[in-house]
Formats: structure tokens, C-alpha cells, sequence
């Protein structure tokens, strides 16, 4: 298996290469971007995706000649780390010592200056890296090629494919519930049962290329009458007698869960504007603006109670952090979204939100954690739950807080009965990307992605966050994190339920 820092450097280096993107990458804190390399830098044969691949092929492989090679390749990779060190010995990490290494050591030769030297062993690392990538593509290939044929007739087919939602769904008592799902085949009309009867299937106009060639789906409605577990069998078959099963968990709940008192509020502020000298962001608005969207029209957020602020200034947001505490009672939830930069105060490692008046050397033009904490103590709201997408965003945690109770029958009940004050970060105390896909940040992206896919009738923030905490993970250089706000009246067991609309 190959280490750590050959992860980073084979995949980011090349992702980096590869990609078109513009000389500085912007995140959201006014430190200075990552610098790109050079686009023309050769580091190793195949680009990003071959190199992902031979890290999988390595992660998963258990032949001895093949665990060698991937031995060998993380001894070269190491080598490229310790020569970085030596090229660029002041930068912080072995990411950026190496992103500094390629810039310097692939300019030209009179560019490399005093560095020649170390340039030189960098380049016979990278070249070495190299081979040894080589020779494990090569036996990638071969064990594809050695690999024995699908299952089925001699034709090649293969098994059905069965693509249903999530595997297992809450309802409440005596809710609606359909299954829903699609069944493909290679060449035959698929035949499918549910817990052994016969299900009627439907074909549509355009089908699902992704379920095969020739695909069909089914809805059927499960009954709710009665709380408890249920497990739905899929089976499904072709015509030469191929067949495939999945298994459904349907829980049923004995009560109507949470956020049947009070009501829900939500604060949603985006800044990209920024006018005191910070930079500009680019996706902090798009994000807010599809935060407070998607709460309104998928989740139990009335209109009225969403207040979104675009580039709003100091005053602003402590203006209606006021008028919130005031106004929210002992049975109202609020969630408040804030996308914009961050910083943090080394000598007393409090974080702050910078606000778009808010002044690079002034950190009385920013908002504390402390500022924050204060505002939270002082509402009677049952449950808070803040959400951070800013560098540094991971100061305002204390600590995970244990995991809630198991999901039992009264689980919603026990946890909206106990005072909380959560809170989920997009990083820890790092910079955090601002650029990402669809047009948001990478974290809000995922954010949005499982607010949009969850069917459970009520989710909690805990929930929520291990939805999507490993796909922002594996997609950025931050890990999001989850914890308690301390000292703003957190009771320990409770926790924010986001509910879906009827």
C-alpha cells in the first residue's frame, strides 16, 4: 500500500498539471493562493487518472511481485519529498514545498539559480517516480487482461443491474412511501419480484443507458400502518436465467418525530464583495443564495423565516443576530450559513468572520467567535446550528461531541428535547477552497448534495455532516468538521433535525 505523501504528490501534482486553471487558486482567507505549476512540467507517464488508478491497483492488489513494485514506488515518491525539502526548505508543508520544487526546478536553467544542484536530484526523483509508475501500469494492464470473463452465458452477459435510492428509508406513521427504482439488462426484458411477487414493470421513453441497454422501472407503495423494520428483497432476472437481488430497510416510527412545536428560522449570509482590501470570492453569494433556496422549498423553512444577506456589512449581521435573539422562543430552531473569508488570530487562536467592510490588519472590523458565542448564549432558541464555509472555520469547535442516541423508534423525540448548539465547519484551521463545481465551493457543493438527496422524513445535523464529510475530503485539501459550541448552552445530548416538507 503506498503511503500518505505519495497520494498527495502523484494525484495533486498531476490534477494540477493537467487542469486549466488560472496562476493563483483563491481561497477563503486573505493568505496568498497556492501557485499552479507550470502546465508543460513533465512529472510522470499517464496523467491523473493513471496515476489514481495505479494507487488503487496498489491499495488493492496482494500479489507479492505487485506489493514489491508498489513498494518500490513509494520509496521513489519519498525521494521526491526529501529533494522538494532540500529545493524549497521554508515552505510549510510537503504539498506546497513540493508545488514550490516543480515551479522552481522545471523554469528555466537560469531560473534555478543557486538551487541548480537540488534541482538536479529532484529531477532524477521525478524521473525514477516515473519508471516505477511505468512498471506498475504495465501489470495493471496484465492483470486486466488475466482477469477471468463476467458472469453468464457465453455471449457475455452479465448480471442485472438493480439502482434503487437509498438503501434504507424512514417514514412516519401512516405516511405515504413508494419504492422506486430501475432494473437493466443487457439484451432480455428484466423479470422482478419483491420479497417473492411478481412486479409490474415500466418502460420508459428514453430508458437509463447507465442500468443497461435494455432497462425498465417500478414504483410500489409500502405500507405504513404499523411502526417497525421492514426488509424489501429486489430480485431481479433475465432471460438466461441471470438473476440478482438487493435488499431495502424501511423503517417505520411510532411518533411524528421533531419540529411539530415552534418553528424554524434560518440566517444565510454570502459575502464575495469584499471593499476594505480583502479579495473578492467568487461562489460565497451562489452558495448562500442556494442554501436558502433549498431550505424553503425541500425542508420545513418557511419564507418568511429565511432571511438571506448578500454582502452584508459588520453591522449588518450583528444587527440581525440581535434581532433573532430577541425574537426567537423556547421551542423555535435556527440555522445560521455563513460563506465568506475567515481568519484566525495566532496569539490567541480565536477565530474570526470577516464581513465584507472588514479590514486585513483590524481585527476590530471582524466578528469573534466570542462576538458569536455570546449572541447564541443569550437566545432561548432550543436548538442552533451553525454552519461555516471560511478558512479557519474549525476554531469554533471544542471538541466532537458524543454520538447521539442509536436510531430508535423515539430517537427524534429524545434529541429535540435537550437544549443544543451545534456546529459544522468546512475545515479545520486551514485555508479552505473557494472555487469548486457547479459553480459553489467544493464543501457546499457536498452540503447541498445531501440536503438534495436525503428522503429520511427528519435528519439530524450529525447525519447530515457524516453524509458528506469524506466526499469534501476527498475532493480538497480540507476535512470538514463537526463539534459543539462551547459556552453558548449546549446540553450534550440534543441536536438540530433538519425536517422535509410534507
Amino acid at each position: 500500500m503506498l503511503a500518505r505523501p505519495c497520494l498527495i504528490l502523484m494525484f495533486m501534482f498531476a490534477a494540477l498539471i493537467a487542469a486549466d486553471v488560472p496562476a493563483s487558486a483563491q481561497v477563503r482567507g486573505y493568505v496568498p493562493g497556492v501557485q499552479v505549476l507550470p502546465k508543460a512540467m513533465p512529472m510522470m507517464s499517464g496523467g491523473p487518472l493513471t496515476l489514481l488508478m495505479i494507487y488503487s491497483f496498489c491499495r488493492d492488489n496482494q500479489n507479492e511481485d505487485d506489493a514489491f513494485a508498489c513498494k518500490r514506488l513509494a520509496e521513489a515518491d519519498q525521494k521526491v519529498t526529501e529533494a522538494s525539502k532540500k529545493v524549497a526548505p521554508d515552505e510549510p508543508n510537503d504539498f506546497e514545498r513540493s508545488v514550490a520544487a516543480s515551479r522552481k526546478c522545471g523554469g528555466a536553467p537560469r531560473e534555478r539559480g543557486e538551487a541548480a544542484a537540488d534541482c538536479e536530484t529532484w529531477r532524477a526523483a521525478v524521473e525514477q517516480r516515473a519508471k516505477a509508475c511505468a512498471v506498475l501500469e504495465a501489470r495493471k494492464t496484465e492483470a486486466a487482461a488475466a482477469a477471468p470473463p463476467p458472469p453468464g452465458d457465453a455471449a457475455g452477459s452479465v448480471l442485472p443491474v438493480i439502482k434503487v435510492g437509498a438503501t434504507e428509508q424512514v417514514a412516519s406513521l401512516g405516511q405515504s412511501l413508494d419504492l422506486v427504482g430501475v432494473v437493466g439488462t443487457l439484451k432480455d426484458v428484466p423479470q422482478v419480484r419483491i420479497n417473492g411477487e411478481p412486479v409490474e414493470l415500466i418502460e420508459t421513453r428514453s430508458g437509463d443507458a447507465s442500468a443497461g441497454p435494455v432497462s425498465r422501472s417500478f414504483k410500489i407503495s409500502v405500507p405504513t400502518s404499523q411502526a417497525g423494520t421492514n426488509i424489501y428483497v429486489i430480485e431481479a432476472c433475465d432471460g438466461a436465467g441471470n438473476c440478482f437481488g438487493k435488499d431495502l430497510v424501511v423503517r417505520v416510527l411510532d411518533q411524528d418525530g421533531p419540529a411539530t412545536k415552534g418553528h424554524n428560522y434560518a440566517l444565510v449570509i454570502g459575502n464575495n464583495d469584499y471593499k476594505g482590501g480583502l479579495p473578492p470570492l467568487k461562489t460565497a453569494v451562489a452558495d448562500a443564495t442556494e442554501v436558502a433556496k433549498l431550505l424553503k422549498t425541500r425542508y420545513r423553512f418557511e419564507d418568511a423565516n429565511v432571511t438571506l444577506m448578500v454582502n452584508p456589512t459588520r453591522e449588518a449581521i450583528l444587527s440581525m443576530l440581535s434581532k433573532l435573539r430577541e425574537a426567537l422562543g423556547p421551542d423555535d430552531r435556527l440555522l445560521i450559513y455563513y460563506a465568506g473569508h475567515g481568519q484566525v488570530e495566532k496569539a490567541t487562536s480565536e477565530g474570526f468572520w470577516q464581513p465584507v467592510d472588514a479590514r486585513p490588519k483590524d481585527d476590530f472590523t471582524w466578528i469573534s467567535n466570542g462576538e458569536l458565542r455570546r449572541y447564541l448564549r443569550g437566545m432561548s432558541a432550543r436548538h442552533v446550528l451553525v454552519v461555516a464555509d471560511s478558512c479557519f472555520s474549525g476554531s469554533l469547535t471544542r471538541g466532537a461531541p458524543g454520538q447521539p442516541p442509536a436510531s430508535k423508534d423515539r430517537f427524534f423525540a429524545e434529541i429535540d428535547g435537550k437544549f443544543s448548539r451545534k456546529v459544522i465547519t468546512s475545515g479545520g484551521t486551514e485555508p479552505v477552497a473557494d472555487a469548486g463545481s457547479g459553480g459553489h465551493s467544493v464543501f457546499a457543493y457536498y452540503f447541498l448534495k445531501a440536503l438534495r438527496e436525503n428522503n429520511a422524513p427528519y435528519l439530524t445535523s450529525f447525519e447530515l455532516y457524516n453524509g458528506f464529510v469524506r466526499a469534501v475530503a476527498n475532493n480538497a485539501e480540507q476535512k470538514p468538521e463537526y463539534g459543539t459550541i462551547a459556552m453558548a448552552g449546549d446540553e450534550g445530548a440534543g441536536d438540530f433535525t433538519f425536517a422535509l416538507r410534507n
